[in-house]
């Protein structure tokens, strides 16, 4: 299928939005209408169909997606809200769970703006599959809401029996937005089942007009009013939909951040819940229907697929996986211990028919990034030759496995300005020899939420976010790639996100890497230098290996929070303020490194975290262990000559042995 690009809308249109402007409308049907979960599509009442339909139409039902499809999890939250009017009409509207008794509305959906009061409302949720009924739930919602603002056109209203209990809330976040940022809406227009915009859905540039509304280029029909528009990066809630102007062809939203100035119930609701489940979206080729079979036969399965397909993007995950079940163990030695074991997947040649040469000089197969993943099939190869690429704004989405490799890894670009500059959703692939860089106002340059991707002696940039974002389900693995600039490097999120690293740099960065969320990080032989607040972060439940890489001239080199957790073995800290932190619960075992010339202290814990130090050498700073308001911790054996104090206890400190140490 063929992508439409839409221009995204000028900052010279956005000066002129003000007049034709005109307030979303709720979806109006007979008052028999009232009580029903399928509704038979037709024109509303009203005679207003179409709220604001960009093009041609692209709100899509989410039912076209799997079950377990991110999208259709996303949207479980999203309801319909059907309202029995007075003037013996019923309205439907959209809403979304934010906590366990509240749901986000617009104010014209109720109480109304129209005079017209509401008699009863409902709240239908799980209405997925059109002309369907069956595991959609009704609701009760109180008519009166407990905040509303007319101006701002939102309304929290009450419902009764906690649908978050089953059907999960929505993140809401008040950070500004990005111009021409990718977006989704998703809703009930005109009281049908749940669908989705996405074609052609991004803000306009600037995203944020003179009136303070977001403007953007989602489709939307009667019924959408209340749809929560979500970033794409992050699939959070950034503002709530509510008008259209039929002059420009544009659609208005509030932006969160200004509803949840006002609002107290949302800002207390604003706390992100625990990560949904993410399935990547299914692929099929022989090799694919082999690699379904294989996962479910193990390690004979295993076996076949890499005889049939070893050329395949997912040969290395299969490998992997037949080394860890399918193996006899081996002894171990010292040199497994050093190095924890496992190594990152071998890199594939490309075999057969599966390749595809991209040249701007017409010299290749296809002179695009685009028409290239369109036409690799599964498993196949990019070939890119040298230039620069640019994606604009919308990015380049792989949902298939594959390998985009650079030809000349010093002159090969792909760049964008978008929210992401890659989105990485297949089950397999690799990036090989290439810079890639975000150039816009805000976003990063490979985004990834399922699957599992190499990159691979890559150079990754990013002005503002992270270059490399992970989440969810993803597991990644990178190896001699270099860091640049930005608000952090590496990003990594999720119970079921893991990283392994070898042999990358990261310098330049206000936060180098960053771990949270319950994910699991393997960091080994890395180097992290010049960042101005912390080199790397653990924290929410996040679990690190960090063994044989240096940190130099960082603030906070290595902080440990929020039950974050980590060993630290054969590495080397230098300069900056702080070495390692553990607090609120952060802890950390610490075995044979070294921290030098720390200007305020080689090891602080504090506040409930805990420190296990042995064998490791602080040298040249003004406090070599610093122990502050209930931190615990037990050091042994460890040489902390030459520094003004050796200990530093306070009072209030916690439990902690030293033994053996050199002072």
């Amino acid at each position: 299928m063929s992508i439409r690009l839409r221009p995204v809308l000028s900052a010279f249109a956005a000066l002129a939005l003000v007049a034709g402007s005109a307030l979303a409308q709720p979806a109006e049907f007979p008052a028999s209408d009232f009580g029903k979960i399928v509704v038979s599509p037709r024109q509303s009442t009203s005679g207003f169909q179409f709220e604001q339909a960009i093009g041609s139409y692209q709100n899509e039902p989410i039912a076209n997606y799997g079950e377990n499809s991110p999208l259709r999890q996303l949207g479980r939250p999203i309801g319909r809200l059907d309202l029995l009017l007075e003037n013996g009409k019923t309205g439907f509207c959209t809403a979304f769970i934010v906590d366990e008794k509240h749901l986000l509305t617009n104010h014209h959906c109720i109480p109304g703006n129209s005079g017209v009061r509401v008699q009863a409302a409902q709240f239908v949720a799980g209405y997925v599959t059109p002309g369907r009924e069956t595991g959609a739930e009704r609701y009760s919602v109180n008519l009166n809401p407990v905040e509303s603002d007319e101006a701002l056109d939102y309304a929290v209203v009450q419902v009764f029996g906690d649908p978050s209990a089953r059907y999960g809330r929505m993140e809401l976040d008040g950070s500004d937005l990005g111009a021409a940022e990718l977006l989704w809406i998703i809703g009930h227009p005109m009281g049908q089942s749940q669908h989705i915009s996405r074609e052609g859905c991004a803000a306009s540039d600037p995203a944020v007009s003179d009136e303070g509304k977001l403007v953007h280029t989602c489709d939307t029909l009667s019924g959408n009013s209340g749809s929560p528009v979500i970033r794409v990066t992050d699939q959070r809630v950034v503002a709530l939909h509510h008008a259209g102007d039929s002059r420009l062809g544009v659609n208005f939203a509030i932006p969160m951040a200004r509803i949840l100035k006002r609002s107290r119930v949302l800002q207390a609701a604003a706390t992100p819940p625990e990560p949904e489940e993410r399935t990547p979206a299914p692929v099929a080729d022989a090799c694919r229907v082999l690699w379904t079979e294989a996962k479910e036969m193990g390690c004979d399965g295993f076996s076949v697929f890499l005889e049939s397909c070893g050329g395949h993007a997912l040969a290395p995950l299969a490998q992997r996986l037949s080394d860890r079940q399918c193996a006899a163990p081996e002894p171990e030695t010292p040199v497994d211990r050093a190095k924890g074991g496992e190594t990152l997947p071998e890199r594939p040649e490309p075999t057969g028919g599966n390749v595809i040469r991209v040249a701007q000089d017409n010299s290749g197969d296809v002179i695009d990034l685009v028409s290239a993943v369109r036409e690799v099939p599964e498993g196949g190869y990019i070939l890119i030759e040298p230039g620069t690429y640019d994606v604009g704004v919308r990015g380049l989405g792989i949902s298939k496995p594959l390998t985009l490799r650079a030809l000349d890894p010093a002159t090969t670009e792909i760049r964008g300005a978008g929210s992401a500059v890659l989105r990485w959703q297949a089950e397999g692939g690799r990036i090989e020899g290439l810079t890639i860089r975000q150039t816009g106002e805000k976003g990063v340059a490979v985004y990834q939420d399922a699957g599992q991707l190499t990159i691979w002696q890559s150079r990754l940039v990013s002005g503002t976010e992270a270059a490399v974002f992970a989440r969810y389900e993803a597991e990644l693995f990178l190896e001699s790639n270099v860091f640049e600039g930005g608000d952090q490097g590496l990003l990594v999120t999720g119970e079921d996100a893991r990283v392994e690293m070898r042999g990358n740099s990261f310098r330049d960065h206000d936060r180098a890497i960053a771990l949270s969320d319950y994910a699991t990080a393997v960091i080994r032989d890395n180097e992290v230098s010049k960042a101005t607040t912390t080199g790397l972060e653990v924290w929410q439940g996040a679990t690190l290996t960090l063994e044989d890489s240096r940190f130099e001239d960082i603030k906070i080199a290595l902080l440990l929070s929020d039950r974050g957790r980590g060993t630290v073995t054969q590495t080397e800290f230098t300069d900056g303020a702080h070495a390692i932190i553990a607090q609120d619960g952060g802890s950390v075992t610490v075995r044979n490194s070294e921290m030098v010339r720390p200007s305020v202290s080689a090891i602080r814990v504090e506040s409930g975290g805990h420190v296990d130090l042995s064998k490791s050498i602080l040298r040249h700073g003004r406090i070599g262990v610093w122990v502050r308001e209930a931190g615990t911790g037990a050091f042994e054996g460890n040489d902390l000559r030459f520094n003004d104090s050796a200990f530093r206890i306070e009072d209030g400190a916690g439990k902690f042995t030293r033994r053996d140490n050199m002072e």
